[in-house]
């Protein structure tokens, strides 16, 4: 015998199984992600630094120190810069330390690698904010735990940027050991606690954080938070629910269909800009904007997400890609040489 279920019934079950009628539809979208798309795998996996790297992190930080008074107890502007500063310069002796055995390419091919499921986590998350608004009731909740991943995955992100950066200079070019695993997670939570402590002296130097610090014997610092709890976090908290709330509203340009509407102002804004822009750079703004996904299509067509370059190797390729011969001059080799161990992605260059 068929059932039909009358069409007010119907309709009470289904508000109360998608809250949102943006959370009845199945989508299917595309990327433009290189991570995404040279990877085995559409999840991301990133790898964020656990608690316990964090505490033996600070294991015997105290005693290398050893200016804290008996009770543990610093007070004063002077005294407590004075001594996250020599923290923060232990720390640092200890990274570079411990770089120094391991091959600088294998360090910064593992930290491009993490950076890379770091991104696809955040694409995940962008991707399907709409949906997680939709599907859940509280949407205080949902941000909740959004902020935590994604201050989880901006840490790690910084914490791998600055560990590359660090590598440059520490390891060993040509010789040294493969970077393992476990040596990364400990270095990274050496350079989070790292950032950390200055964190804390520059608060302390600017007046933001009362100049009292409590030293514990197993190296953790225990500061005034209120200006973190009170001013940082509210502020943060605002930003990203803002974020968030773009990226729910951000949904349709998944979509293969979708077109941009052109602002106006901006092609004026362009179109005056690309005559000083190619005199002050020598290059042109399609030219710059064109590097990125010539290396993406280079490394989808090597199958690699990681490229690596030599000096003569990426001019010859910038100028056959990208037409851009005016980087061999001026200012430029040092900004372009920054890809040659980079990720397919952009990377912001400085000019030196």
């Amino acid at each position: 015998m068929k059932m039909s279920i009358p069409d007010p019934i119907r309709f009470k079950l289904l508000d109360a199984i998608f809250p949102s009628l943006d959370a009845r539809f199945f989508h299917v979208v595309q990327t433009e992600n290189w991570a995404q798309i040279l990877s085995d795998s559409v999840r991301g996996e990133p790898v964020f630094i656990p608690e316990e790297e964090h505490a033996q992190s600070l294991i015997g930080l105290a005693e290398a120190i050893g200016i804290a008074s008996p009770d543990g107890i610093i007070k004063g502007q002077k005294f407590c810069i004075d001594y996250l500063q020599i923290a923060v310069d232990k720390l640092w002796e200890q990274i570079e330390t411990r770089l120094r055995p391991f091959n600088r390419a294998t360090v910064v091919k593992m930290c491009f690698n993490a950076l890379a499921e770091l991104e696809k986590d955040a694409e995940h998350w962008c991707m399907t904010a709409r949906s997680q608004l939709a599907v859940h009731a509280s949407q205080s909740e949902v941000l909740e735990v959004a902020e935590e991943r994604c201050g989880k995955r901006d840490a790690a992100a910084l914490v791998n940027r600055l560990l590359i950066e660090t590598a440059m200079y520490a390891c060993a070019i040509a010789d040294g050991f493969p970077f393992p695993h476990s040596e990364h997670l400990e270095i990274l939570a050496h350079m989070q606690n790292l950032v950390s402590t200055a964190n804390h002296r520059d608060a302390i130097s600017a007046g933001f954080m009362p100049a009292e610090i409590r030293v514990f014997p197993n190296g953790e610092l225990d500061v005034d938070d209120k200006f973190y709890v009170s001013i940082m976090a509210p502020y943060v908290q605002a930003k990203f629910a803002d974020k968030f709330q773009s990226w729910a509203g951000y949904y349709d340009s998944w979509f293969s269909d979708y077109q941009s509407e052109e602002n106006p102002d901006a092609v004026e804004t362009l179109r005056r800009l690309e005559e000083p822009f190619a005199t002050e750079f020598g290059v042109t703004i399609d030219q710059l904007v064109s590097i990125p996904n010539s290396f993406g299509r280079h490394a989808r067509k090597t199958n690699s997400l990681i490229l690596e370059f030599n000096d003569a190797a990426i001019r010859s390729f910038l100028e056959a890609e990208c037409g851009a011969s005016c980087f061999g001059g001026g200012d430029f080799p040092n900004a372009v040489l920054a890809f040659s161990a980079s990720s397919v992605g952009p990377k912001t260059c400085r000019r030196e």
